[in-house]
């Protein structure tokens, strides 16, 4: 039980271990909360690394990897941003029902 931890103490012993083992020491742990309670086991902030890791991070870099790459996603934004703030002046009770909304919402270039 408890956690295990390594200790380097030069920055070769680091970047061998980080470059060289990649595969073995870049995974993340499994949060159940997020993963399995809410859903969100899919989303590249929470899956394991691995071929499905590596695809998403390239595909994000393409789409959203500059600023200007991203400023396509403004108008999008802010409308989606606007309708939030609508809904929620309509009906404050239900938050959790329009965050979750907000939340699911692909934004998707103009």
């Amino acid at each position: 039980m408890g956690t295990q931890y390594v200790v380097l103490n030069s920055f070769e012993a680091s970047k061998d271990l980080l470059e060289k083992e990649s595969a073995i020491t870049s995974n993340r742990p499994h949060f159940t909360m997020c993963c399995d309670l809410v859903g969100w086991g899919k989303s590249i902030t929470f899956i394991q690394y691995g071929d499905r890791y590596r695809k998403l991070r390239t595909f994000i870099h393409q789409q959203i990897g500059t600023k200007s790459s991203i400023e396509v996603f403004y108008p999008a934004q802010e409308t989606e941003a606007r309708q939030f703030l609508r809904n929620v002046l309509k009906n404050a009770d239900d938050l959790v029902v329009h965050s979750r909304k907000c939340d699911t919402v692909p934004l998707c270039p103009g």
